[in-house]
């Protein structure tokens, strides 16, 4: 006995129509009587019946069945993607649809190896190395091998694995701590002053050989405190205490999706999107940041041009997605039953991790879990 809204009513063969109002009245005027009478309204059942006068009808209509197809709802698991296979996973990067992992054999610290792996856990390919530290991503998205004296280009031609232009770690740091991203001809580059109290963001154009400042970030509290002098009686550590706890760097990281370039800027509470040559600039005001387990991880899902924030409660992982529009948290994604993950990174809509159980006969691997 509900009124229905927006129902067609038509008659017989005729042009005349009309439309119920919120209340489900209407009125039509037919100059052919008797005659059909027709009502048509989504999720409703067709309606028809003759009628011989003009006085008022009361119209009941009933709602229209449909039948679906089944749905099976899985809840998606962290999953081994090697199980079975005797290898440390030490950390792992991706190279087009494979993976590259710095894993050692058999938990050996003497026999670390590099593995080219399908996303199936298939192994491509071994590669003997000697006192490797970690993998590495650049700017350019090319990755390398970090020892202590030297960084190694990584190349996966035709799945075979090759260590190629070798550069001298020193130099290989200097260039990746300024350098921050690229794109045709810019490059993005950062720099830190007064104690990293401010974060200048540039952009260089290789053709005309310029650079730009396009973003200051300064906290202005942090750097009054800094006149002041030392904090304590300026003995060494106390300038180390001063650096990492009263001196944290201004946290505003920047990444890039697509053509667009983005800061998070958690001092003022802002996401900033620029152009991809940084001259054009928008913002809107974020909170997630302020949420409890909050870690400054940001994983950044460049297949799908999506962005994540980790976050840790109780030593369980947590991805927020972040829509990359007005700054809002879209979707949370739990990681069960595994306490204090390492390495979370997201590539293609996979969540990938390294975790090692509390079995000392176990190994630490690398597990997959679908979003």
């Amino acid at each position: 006995n509900a009124p229905v809204l927006n129902a067609e009513i038509s008659f017989g063969e005729t042009s005349v129509k009309s439309f119920t109002n919120a209340q489900g009245y209407f009125s039509v005027y037919c100059n052919i009587l008797p005659n059909e009478i027709r009502v048509h309204c989504m999720s409703y059942n067709d309606y028809k019946s003759f009628i011989g006068d003009s006085q008022p009808i009361r119209i009941f209509l009933s709602h229209k069945a449909y039948d679906l197809c089944s749905v099976d709802i899985v809840v998606e698991k962290p999953r081994d993607l090697m199980p079975g296979i005797r290898y440390q996973i030490m950390d792992f990067e991706f190279s087009g649809n494979n993976l590259i992992l710095l894993a050692l054999k058999k938990q050996s610290l003497f026999s670390p190896e590099l593995l080219l792996v399908d996303t199936s856990g298939k192994i491509l390919y071994t590669y003997e190395i000697n006192r490797p530290i970690k993998l590495y991503r650049d700017f350019d998205e090319k990755v390398f091998l970090i020892t202590p004296s030297t960084a190694y280009e990584i190349n996966t031609d035709s799945n075979h694995l090759r260590l190629v232009n070798p550069v001298d770690i020193k130099s290989f740091e200097q260039i990746n701590n300024v350098i921050v991203g690229h794109m045709g001809n810019n490059y993005l580059l950062k720099q830190y002053m007064y104690n990293n109290q401010v974060l200048n963001y540039f952009n260089y154009d290789e053709i005309n050989d310029s650079l730009r400042c396009f973003r200051t970030i300064a906290d202005n509290g942090a750097i009054q405190r800094n006149r002041w002098g030392s904090y304590f009686n300026g003995r060494e550590e106390d300038m180390r205490f001063q650096q990492i706890i009263m001196n944290r760097p201004v946290e505003a990281p920047l990444v890039r999706i697509n053509d667009t370039i983005m800061v998070f800027n958690f001092l003022n509470s802002e996401l900033e999107k620029y152009s991809s040559e940084a001259d054009t600039f928008s913002e809107k005001p974020i909170i997630f940041h302020r949420d409890k387990g909050f870690s400054k991880v940001i994983l950044n899902d460049k297949g799908q041009a999506r962005i994540y924030f980790l976050f840790v409660k109780n030593g369980i992982s947590q991805l927020k997605e972040i829509d990359t529009n007005d700054g809002r948290v879209i979707q949370t994604i739990d990681i069960p039953d595994f306490v204090y993950v390492e390495k979370i990174k997201v590539h293609n809509g996979i969540i990938y991790f390294l975790y090692k159980s509390r079995e000392l006969s176990e190994y630490k691997k690398l597990y997959v879990m679908k979003i």
